[in-house]
């Protein structure tokens, strides 16, 4: 679950519990590949392209989960689920 927090941002027990919450929610309602991505009070949603109207067909339902596990606001990523997608941040090494 560490990895569904940006680089820079303390790790704790509650937030990985935030997460785990909202995942588990989500999977509830039938999302079994998932992401969420923690940004603060932000939780950023992460599925395949082919599900990305499934979670808008359920809006209202997954707005519920993610809010319900403790996050202020529930987004959708549009690229879809990317594995490793928080590495971007890190950008390109230094050239040597």
């Amino acid at each position: 679950l560490a990895s569904r927090i940006p680089y820079g941002t303390q790790v704790t027990v509650a937030l990985l519990s935030t997460v785990e919450r909202a995942e588990a929610s989500l999977r509830r309602l039938g999302f079994d590949d998932l992401r969420v991505r923690h940004h603060g009070d932000t939780a950023r949603v992460e599925v395949p392209l082919s599900r990305l109207a499934d979670v808008v067909a359920l809006r209202r339902e997954v707005v519920d989960a993610v809010l319900g596990a403790g996050y202020r606001y529930a987004t959708l990523d549009l690229e879809g689920l990317r594995s490793g997608n928080l590495n971007a941040a890190l950008g390109d090494p230094p050239l040597s």
